[in-house]
């Protein structure tokens, strides 16, 4: 159980054998079993199974990353069991009256085998299908790509968002809809975030 200022103590799964101790997962996609399709609260709140799939919630992110800026990794499986990982600093994100913005995090170059797919997420709020905060002027991001993110608009590359509609169709892995990074199909995916550490 976690003991975080400002909030009731909550349960989170921890991680040890990815990249080392002090990992909180905050996300975590596996077999489509669980639907990301959304609303505000569920997203704000947290849903899903800690034992599966599930996304912790972003009152509980943004009170663990409020005190201080947090690591991020990101853990994703292709649809040929290659893994490709994603690190960054600096994550926090803001309240709920600040639409739970992303923070200007940066990216981890020499740690990571995929590349940098939130430079255009930064400070974007999220949106939900209830609660539209893109930049898509003529619709809801969440939407039509059937989960809540710090969506930006779909014309604008490249495009990520590990909350989508997962998909398992073979004819539909070059679409935009699904687990996508830089525009990429992938089969799972794990998000989890540690204390960051100055010196390192």
């Amino acid at each position: 159980m976690l003991t975080v200022p400002g909030i009731e103590p909550f349960f989170a799964p921890c991680e040890s054998r990815l990249e080392g101790d002090g990992w909180t997962i905050i996300q975590r996609r596996l077999d489509g079993r669980v639907s990301f399709d959304r609303s505000w609260q569920e997203y704000r709140d947290g849903f899903g199974d800690l034992r599966g799939e599930f996304f912790l919630g972003l009152q509980k992110i943004h009170k663990m990353t409020q005190a201080q800026p947090h690591e991020l990794y990101i853990y994703l499986q292709n649809f040929k069991y290659a893994t490709k990982t994603a690190y960054y600093s600096n994550f926090t994100i803001g309240s709920e009256q600040q639409g739970f913005e992303l923070s200007h995090l940066i990216y981890g170059k020499m740690y990571c085998t995929l590349d940098d797919s939130v430079m255009t997420n930064r400070c974007i709020k999220f949106t939900t299908y209830d609660r539209d905060n893109d930049n898509h002027y003529w619709g809801n991001c969440a939407k039509e790509f059937g989960g809540g993110w710090w969506h930006n608009a779909p014309f604008v590359q490249p495009f990520s968002n590990l909350n989508g509609q997962v998909n398992k169709q073979l004819d539909c892995r070059k679409s935009m809809k699904g687990i996508v990074w830089d525009n990429e199909q992938f089969k799972s995916s794990i998000m989890m975030i540690r204390p960051e550490i100055k010196n390192l």
